[in-house]
């Protein structure tokens, strides 16, 4: 839990209300959602081929018969300048898998592995120009366990160029058989998302034991682990840049980038 209270600017507490409320009011008690009207108050920015904000776009089909594809952000670089990416730039793949509990589990790892080795067949085919070997794997919440077992499934697989140098796993979304002190004191909210997920509920969530636990397990394992906390955050805090965490955020990631790319030169 965070440390102290965080006064909220009158924006966000709004935005959170409003959000809350549309969340309620499309979830089922048969754990099905209304896609309709999520989808109705789920704003996306559209594709742009001209810089917005210092970014363009461009979208790529996996399969069309599943509505598998991914959106490519690109750094304009006539004001970032040129060089291979990652190292002067970073170029950013979102996946558009399948959603629950239209597609129940394991569709979403299947999607995603799919985007990697279509990225793996087809690099040279994107609009621009990528360093296969400097790859991340990275989600936030229930996408941080997406990349997890991407990252496993990965690992397992032998890829002709890609190359996964790390794993960003931001507040993770993970869960296990044993009831944490989190899952007593919020019962009947995130279990929720795994009744929609898998159609039943045989685990626990918990954000912060989980994700303790989950990093515990890799130095365990025997893997080279960064670990980036702030007191203060909550889930989700970092994408709004008028709380003080979010600058501390994004520098971590950028670090733990840098230092792997780093390695990579040497």
């Amino acid at each position: 839990m965070p440390s102290s209270v965080i006064k909220l600017p009158l924006k966000l507490r709004l935005l959170f209300a409003v959000y809350k409320f549309i969340l309620n009011l499309s979830r089922r008690q048969n754990s099905t959602v209304n896609r309709r009207l999520i989808n109705f108050f789920d704003l996306k920015n559209p594709l742009s081929k001209t810089p917005r904000k210092g970014v363009v776009s461009s979208d790529a089909v996996i399969e069309a018969s599943r509505n598998l594809w991914f959106r490519l952000y690109t750094p304009d670089t006539t004001v970032n300048g040129g060089g291979r990416l990652p190292r002067a730039t970073r170029r950013v793949v979102s996946v558009n898998y399948r959603l629950a509990p239209e597609h129940q589990f394991p569709t979403q790892y299947e999607d995603g592995f799919d985007a990697l080795k279509f990225l793996d067949d087809n690099v040279d085919k994107l609009p621009v120009n990528v360093d296969p070997k400097l790859c991340f794997l990275a989600g936030d919440s229930a996408g941080g366990n997406l990349a997890h077992h991407l990252a496993v499934k990965a690992g397992e697989y032998e890829f002709s160029r890609l190359k996964l140098m790390g794993l960003i796993a931001i507040q993770p979304f993970f869960g296990g058989e044993e009831r944490t002190e989190s899952e007593i004191r919020n019962f009947g909210g995130p279990l929720c998302l795994w009744r929609i997920q898998i159609g039943q509920v045989s685990g626990n969530v918990d954000f912060d034991g989980w994700q303790r636990k989950y990093y515990d397990g890799l130095k365990k394992a025997g893997k080279e682990v960064d670990l980036l906390q702030d007191p203060n955050a909550f889930h989700g805090s970092y994408v709004f840049k008028e709380l003080p965490g979010s600058a501390f955020f994004v520098k971590g990631i950028q670090d733990f980038m840098q230092k792997h790319l780093n390695k990579e030169n040497c």
